[in-house]
């Protein structure tokens, strides 16, 4: 039997989880606060596997901004990729009646596995 998993790796696939069935069928309107509250889940997972690297003291807080920073990065490359293409597929009828619930289910999918695998 594998070792318990954190508690927060599970808050974090339920997070992803819960986003995708509020896209599905949405349910809250103004994510504003529930975005603040997954934006901390995931940045206790960020802390928790940067710990992990063992950083000593002194270099610990250039360690988590150069992470925190190539994270940013990251994101805004893939956002720079990828929502043109969204902005273009949202257009299509197909992706008006399947894409999008198709892509959602395939995360939901993806957040399930993590779920069960983490719990």
């Amino acid at each position: 039997m594998k070792p318990a998993r954190s508690w927060i790796e599970v808050a974090i696939a339920a997070s992803i989880l819960f986003n995708v069935i509020n896209n599905l069928f949405p349910i809250i309107k103004n994510l504003g606060a529930i975005t603040f509250i997954f934006g901390l889940i995931h940045g206790m997972g960020f802390a928790g596997a940067l710990s992990e690297f063992g950083f000593n003291k002194e270099h610990q807080l250039l360690s988590v901004l150069g992470f925190n920073l190539g994270v940013e990065i990251g994101q805004l490359v893939l956002l720079v990729v990828f929502l043109p293409i969204l902005l273009w597929l949202r257009k299509s009828n197909y992706y008006k009646c399947y894409g999008m619930q198709l892509l959602s289910l395939l995360v939901g999918g993806v957040a399930i596995y993590w779920l069960f695998e983490r719990w």
